[in-house]
């Protein structure tokens, strides 16, 4: 029997699969990991590949930073090594120096290794072998199978990078460059290309009229990551010290700011010293895995458009604190988000239900007794309170609420002041017992400083520094990302003055400390959970531009959440050039930008006509 020619070009397609997942193991087990120091200087210039040494990697994360060291396999063991780039100068004559051993010098017991790279050259040549793969399957006719394109692009992309990318191997400042973003554009080039050979998708009507079924799943699979995500982080000793000082600040000594929580956490006896990280990592995912079922409570349980992934999946939202140059790990406003979150899910019961009021009223005098920067709910329970409909009670509940404000703000003033007796006993009866190791900056936080020295402080570091600039440019640009997909909502049109106004009651805290960017996730996520709330009209400009075709906007999905993440302070000239994670020099992802836009103008002009 006589195979049809779609069926050939199929069994064609596959094999070819096959061929770059033998070659990506290959690179991956086979030929890593081989060639010690010896075999460098026996070999000649530019002949053996980074890919290829046997190194050792040792990364550490702490105090908010991440170290990395290389050691590098010799006859005696491992020894250490610098690894540093090479620029290549010359596309032509340099060319087979890219991602080898170009020189290598040792001296002084130091090992220094020096790799090629040419950002320019690399970019060309990947954006040629993404090219020849597309076309492959252009040839071959079978571009309606879009797994097998996307597959095959990354395990090019993947491949390339490994052989010819110093960043991809070697780059590990984790808080600005991410190594999958190599990757990313080999997936986002394919994209509209599949979009321009698929006139449409069902997708959209499917995921818009599914049953709770289909969200529960999506929500489970999310919800195993995320926490896996962040216990990852918690492990990892980055910032853990300084979470756990600002955790177990408590009352023991005397009334200090933030020590509501810590006060319970310490006194309750089941944190020590050889058990913290384990039950401090349980506590940490209780008070996440309560986030999230809250959030899904007022996300998913209601109508959700496939749209509104934008603003669910934003980096400056829920994933916020999965990047490393965002993450606390447990930041203190999550009570206050909690707390607006059992607000809205249980508005008409606080309401009518003294039970549920007193909950609520604890729970916000809880938190913000516990860090006072989730005061900063508080206009936005006045904005819902604004937006939902009106009931009898409503005006005591705010009314109590604004005299916990009132009476927190008072007791700060009068007795929050610290003391240097209370900072010494917080670090030697606290922090001391906890972490040996510990340092006491929060101890010496809260006793030497008040508002007017964090103002001066922020001036300093901020507004009469040559980092002005960056800071401003920097968090711009994220405000202005952060909310172009909620404008594409008539709602938040409609409701663009109260924003403004609640935007307003966070410009001070802009002034007072340099943590812009934990300020703007702060003041995102509870405008983007309001949303959620209170929108009943999920019309918006982008479902009408992309309703027939799910692939066109999945490539902007992507390139949305990926593309950038928003540092949580100290913005200089260094970080300011990782603006966005994708480099100037990616010629594939400038290249599939102009085949986007092709795509979205040619399918909606063929739609209209």
């Amino acid at each position: 029997m006589v195979s049809s020619p779609s069926k050939i070009s199929s069994n064609i397609a596959i094999t070819y699969i096959v061929i770059l997942l033998a070659i990506s193991l290959f690179q991956s087990f086979m030929n890593n990991s081989s060639k010690t120091l010896e075999d460098i200087t026996s070999s000649q210039r530019c002949r053996v590949f980074s890919s290829s040494l046997d190194l050792e990697k040792r990364t550490e994360f702490s105090n908010s930073q991440i170290n990395t060291d290389w050691k590098i396999q010799t006859s005696e063991g491992y020894q250490e090594v610098n690894i540093q780039k090479s620029y290549l100068n010359s596309l032509k004559k340099d060319a087979t120096c890219l991602g080898a051993i170009r020189n290598f010098d040792i001296s002084n017991g130091i090992t220094t290794i020096e790799v090629g790279t040419n950002p320019v050259l690399f970019q060309l040549i990947k954006l040629l072998f993404l090219a020849t793969n597309i076309l492959i399957f252009v040839a071959l006719g079978v571009t309606r199978r879009s797994f097998l394109i996307i597959i095959s692009s990354i395990m090019v992309s993947y491949n390339l990078n490994l052989l010819l990318n110093f960043e991809f191997l070697f780059n590990t400042d984790y808080k600005y460059y991410l190594p999958y973003i190599e990757l990313l554009d080999s997936v986002l080039i394919c994209l509209p290309i599949i979009a321009f050979y698929k006139n449409k998708s069902t997708f959209f009507v499917k995921f818009n009229t599914s049953k709770i079924n289909f969200k529960t799943t999506f929500f489970f699979a999310f919800f195993i990551f995320y926490l896996s995500r962040i216990l990852f982080i918690t492990l990892s000793g980055f910032q853990f010290n300084d979470v756990i000082e600002e955790w177990f600040t408590n009352y023991n000594f005397g009334f200090t700011r933030r020590g509501l929580v810590g006060t319970i956490l310490f006194n309750s006896n089941l944190f020590n010293q050889d058990n913290l990280v384990v039950y401090f990592s349980i506590f940490t995912l209780l008070i996440y895995a309560l986030y999230l079922i809250s959030l899904k409570k007022i996300i998913l349980d209601n109508s959700v458009s496939i749209s509104d992934m934008l603003i669910i999946l934003s980096p400056i939202f829920i994933i916020y604190n999965l990047f490393w140059g965002s993450s606390i790990i447990l930041p203190k406003e999550l009570l206050g988000i909690l707390v607006y979150l059992f607000f809205l899910n249980y508005s008409n019961k606080i309401n009518q239900n003294f039970l549920y009021a007193a909950i609520f009223l604890l729970a916000y005098n809880f938190s913000i007794y516990s860090h006072e920067i989730n005061l900063w709910i508080t206009p936005f329970i006045i904005l819902s309170f604004y937006l939902k409909n009106k009931q009898k009670n409503d005006f005591y509940v705010l009314f109590l609420v604004l005299l916990s404000a009132v009476t927190f703000i008072t007791a700060l003033y009068l007795f929050g002041e610290g003391s240097k007796a209370t900072s010494d006993l917080l670090c030697s009866s606290t922090y001391k017992v906890l972490l040996p190791e510990s340092t006491c900056y929060k101890s010496f936080i809260l006793n030497n400083s008040d508002i007017f020295s964090n103002i001066a402080n922020t001036r300093d570091v901020i507004f009469l520094s040559t980092n002005y600039g960056y800071y401003i440019k920097l968090y711009l640009t994220y405000f202005t990302l952060a909310m172009l997909p909620l404008l594409m909502y008539p709602w938040a049109r409609k409701n663009l003055f109260p924003m403004s106004l609640v935007f307003i009651t966070f410009v001070p805290l802009f002034f007072t400390a340099v943590d812009w960017g934990r300020w703007l996730s702060l003041f995102f996520h509870l405008l983007f959970i309001t949303f959620f709330k209170f929108n009943t009209d999920k019309e918006n400009l982008l479902k009408n531009l992309f309703s027939n075709n799910i692939y066109l906007f999945m490539y902007l999905l992507l390139i949305y959440i990926f593309g950038w993440s928003v540092p949580q302070c100290c913005v200089t000239e260094y970080s300011y050039m990782y603006l966005f994670h994708f480099t100037k020099q990616n010629i594939t992802l400038f290249f599939s930008i102009l085949i986007f836009v092709y795509t979205v103008f040619k399918k909606n002009s063929v739609g209209q006509s």
